[in-house]
């Protein structure tokens, strides 16, 4: 359970009222300050965050330009903010803005941007809170792939091509001595032949023990490798 802790009005430090100049969506003329806020972050942090989660962001003119900025606790910011909202009067503000007769509610809002969107041909603007909630709902139903069953595809080592490369081509010379002294002596001496394959048959052996060595050591899992444990 998360420990909720009562919001300090005691701390005084640096807050900044802070507006936003729009354009209309029915007449296209700029609107000043359309939209009052407040905040206690440095540089452009609050405005990036309006940018993204605000309906009203595509019709944002220039940048958001301070209104007022000291020294003060919650409760003065909070005052601060809502002086300037009777003052000037914005039209997208909801909180403290109710008794406003041109204020436009959220729904509204959101409407007016799908209709812009669709005028641009633009995809339709999704609310944050919703795109979140998608990208968390969006689970894959295909079962994982186990690791073992992804091939892993290993390259030949120099040293292993040279150790069968050898003894291929030893047996490769043997064939071809072999078949040359059947053609040559016509079979005249009929024991050439066999001492030739008695003399094939420790390479035949030696190439398939080292075959089955290197596809045995192509197939092995490699070896992981415990983390160094670090001296106190």
């Amino acid at each position: 359970m998360t420990a909720v802790y009562p919001r300090r009005t005691d701390t005084r430090y640096r807050g900044v009222i802070y507006g936003f100049n729009l354009i209309d969506h029915e007449t296209g003329m700029k609107v000043y300050d359309d939209y009052v806020g407040k905040t206690r972050q440095r540089g452009r942090k609050r405005e990036l965050q309006h940018r993204s989660d605000k309906p009203w962001e595509d019709l944002i003119v220039g940048q958001s330009h301070v209104l007022w900025e000291g020294i003060c606790d919650e409760d003065e910011l909070d005052d601060r903010e809502r002086q300037f909202i009777r003052e000037r009067r914005p039209r997208m503000n909801d909180r403290d803005n109710r008794w406003n007769p041109d204020r436009i509610d959220y729904d509204e809002q959101v409407r007016q941007r799908h209709e812009r969107d669709d005028r641009e041909g633009r995809p339709l603007w999704v609310p944050l809170e919703q795109r979140q909630r998608d990208s968390l709902l969006e689970w894959d139903e295909t079962p994982p792939v186990p690791r073992a069953a992804v091939p892993v595809r290993r390259e030949w080592k120099p040293w292993q091509k040279h150790l069968l490369g050898w003894p291929i081509g030893w047996l490769v010379s043997t064939v071809a001595g072999w078949i040359g002294l059947v053609v040559k002596l016509d079979f005249a001496v009929w024991w050439y032949p066999l001492a030739t394959a008695a003399a094939a048959l420790p390479t035949l052996i030696v190439i398939a023990l080292l075959a089955w060595l290197m596809l045995r050591s192509l197939r092995s899992k490699p070896k992981r490798r415990k983390p160094k444990r670090k001296r106190r």
